[in-house]
């Protein structure tokens, strides 16, 4: 990817090289940048090259699932010049370098990221370049950092095998970016679960219930852990466990698509068999019969959305009525077990005392390019 500039922002690259320092690679005791570009790494995500040339500044990534190191860069890079020159606004775009090889040369051809797009949206399924005249597939020229719909990066998470780190990252970060908004009020992931842990005759609706949230760390969400935290008891009307019950729906499959690689992220991060221990698979399921019983009240999901919006009306309705829930009995927080932390493309994250702890990264107060 390619983001093309009518100016060259003074401090681009040094800026860039601080907000992309968890990536750093380290060789000896330098890291892995100079004056003008960077060599980046984000473990099983894959690596990246980062470089400017003039007005121009390059972004290579590569791994078994590209996309989601490349969306993370691209975000970073925009909200980047967003916050430090907005006199750029409107006077930069992305875009996609032609993939055609002339001569022994890379084509020169160039297409803007946005048209590509707007082609797809309208049907469109091959573009031709200016320079070498080719015609190429958009999706593939996409491909590799192109924010699709997330049902269907759902849908590739559950047929393909290659890159599942990967893609369950990306999956999870562009839905918590789709609902961004909602992360200001507060918390967007928790599980239903029934206060009483021992056998009962009682249906299971039917049960005092609870609401257990969860941390949204990258690649470790968990319930909170900390004694006396994340945990409130729900003492509401049925109709409102109705109500809540379809955006709980949307919070459990997001949470059980990304438990593969949340459990080892987990267990490295808690101690060995921690997932076992809190019995995580358990509290899925558990929250999983607990909406299922619900299923017949719930109200049926409009999925004919607006481009750009994630939730169904019934799903928004009960994210605004969890915050309330939660505002009401604890307007302080106090119990909430959860910090919100902003993220460097705008975002919000909520996460628990030990990966709040862990949040910040030792960014260097000086930056020293080596050529």
């Amino acid at each position: 990817m390619i983001c093309a500039m009518e100016e060259d922002p003074p401090g681009l690259v040094p800026w860039m090289i601080v907000r992309t320092h968890d990536y750093s690679i380290e060789q000896g005791n330098h890291h892995l940048h100079w004056q003008k570009g960077m060599f980046l790494n984000h473990g099983t995500h894959g690596e990246a090259m980062l470089e400017q040339r003039g007005r121009e500044f390059h972004i290579y990534t590569q791994g078994k699932w590209p996309e989601y190191f490349m969306n993370i860069l691209q975000n970073t890079l925009e909200k980047l010049i967003t916050d430090n020159w907005p006199g750029m606004k409107d006077r930069y775009r992305f875009a996609v370098p032609c993939s055609e090889v002339i001569k022994d040369e890379p084509c020169k051809g160039r297409f803007n990221i946005h048209a590509l797009r707007q082609f797809l949206t309208e049907d469109d399924t091959h573009v031709r370049c200016q320079e070498c005249s080719c015609k190429l597939s958009i999706a593939e020229l996409l491909l590799g950092f192109e924010e699709r719909d997330m049902s269907v990066q759902l849908r590739e998470i559950k047929e393909q095998l290659a890159g599942m780190d990967s893609r369950i990252a990306n999956y999870f970060m562009a839905t918590l970016r789709a609902i961004a908004d909602e992360a200001k009020n507060g918390p967007r992931l928790f599980t239903f679960r029934t206060r009483d842990t021992g056998f009962s005759l009682k249906p299971l609706v039917a049960r005092p219930m609870e609401l257990q949230l969860w941390c949204e760390a990258e690649g470790c969400q968990h319930p909170v852990i900390e004694t006396g935290k994340g945990i409130y008891p729900i003492d509401m009307p049925h109709e409102w466990l109705v109500q809540i019950a379809p955006y709980a729906n949307f919070a459990l499959k997001v949470l059980a698509t990304v438990a593969p690689i949340a459990a080892p992220a987990i267990n490295t991060f808690f101690g060995s068999k921690t997932t076992e221990t809190w019995g995580i698979a358990d509290q899925l399921s558990l929250a999983s019969a607990i909406i299922g019983k619900l299923s017949a009240e719930i109200k049926t999901s409009d999925r004919s959305m607006s481009p750009g919006e994630m939730l169904s009306e019934p799903e928004r309705s009960g994210i605004l009525a969890l915050h309330r829930f939660l505002n009401e009995l604890d307007p302080t927080q106090a119990e909430l077990g959860l910090h919100r932390v902003a993220t460097y493309t705008g975002d919000y994250r909520w996460l628990c005392k030990h990966h709040y702890d862990a949040w910040q990264p030792n960014i260097p107060d000086v930056i020293q390019p080596h050529d």
